[in-house]
């Protein structure tokens, strides 16, 4: 991911996020699993959600594959 312009950082974020699977998780879940804090976690949902990476869906957000399917679980 850091070729596109993410950061190891925000990889750790997706990389927790896509491990909650099809149930997606909530922004304190990525953030409790990530070691991040709340605000640095929504800089790197939001930035993979601009990327394709991400999608909000009410309060939790999922993991999206480059070819645009959903992440596997």
């Amino acid at each position: 991911m850091g070729a596109g312009g993410l950061g190891r950082t925000a990889e750790r974020s997706w990389r927790h996020l896509a491990a909650a699977g099809a149930q997606g998780a909530a922004l304190d879940e990525v953030s409790a699993a990530a070691g991040y804090q709340p605000a640095t976690v929504t800089r790197h949902l939001e930035g993979l959600a601009e990327r394709g990476l991400a999608r909000l869906d009410g309060e939790r957000w999922y993991a999206v594959t480059p070819q645009g399917a959903p992440a596997p679980a």
